[in-house]
């Protein structure tokens, strides 16, 4: 990845100039991955994580980088409605080697079903969404239409 990311440096030297700056995001779960977020990016985005990853990731990657964990939630008044949209929802992912494996390091062994738990959040209601407005601003906006995926910074 890292040759990657000096590939894009690179690259960067001879591309047009945006008006506005993009900030480089890396899809990081672990350590390593974090670090070099940290090192070479404006942050990360780890995705198919539990809540408990947030201050993990927030202490890797230090005070002022950027941290947008995906954190999937079902709205749903049935629990175990909410519990089979949860379970449908990570099927895919329990499938593949990055996300079981970053699981795995948080402690979640092939038989625990609590990732269901942990990793996709249940609520009763909707109570509002934080949505970005402008580069750093967030306004909160009011629904009760049902989701399954949620992000926030």
């Amino acid at each position: 990845m890292a040759r990657y990311l000096d590939g894009m440096d690179a690259a960067a030297e001879t591309a047009p100039a945006t008006e506005v700056p993009v900030p480089r995001v890396l899809a990081a779960l672990r350590p390593n991955m974090l670090a070099l977020a940290r090192d070479r990016a404006d942050g990360a985005h780890p995705y198919f994580v539990p809540v408990a990853h947030t201050p993990i990731a927030r202490d890797a990657l230090g005070p002022d980088k950027l941290l947008i964990p995906e954190q999937a939630v079902v709205v749903n008044t049935d629990p175990d409605e909410s519990r089979r949209i949860a379970r449908g929802h990570m099927r895919g992912y329990l499938q593949l080697p990055n996300y079981v494996n970053n699981l795995k390091y948080l402690g979640y062994t092939d038989e625990d079903f609590r990732a269901v738990a942990a990793t996709v959040s249940w609520m009763p209601s909707w109570p509002g969404v934080m949505r970005p407005t402008s580069p750093g601003g967030f306004e909160s906006t009011w629904s009760a239409a049902p989701t399954t995926c949620c992000c926030s910074r």
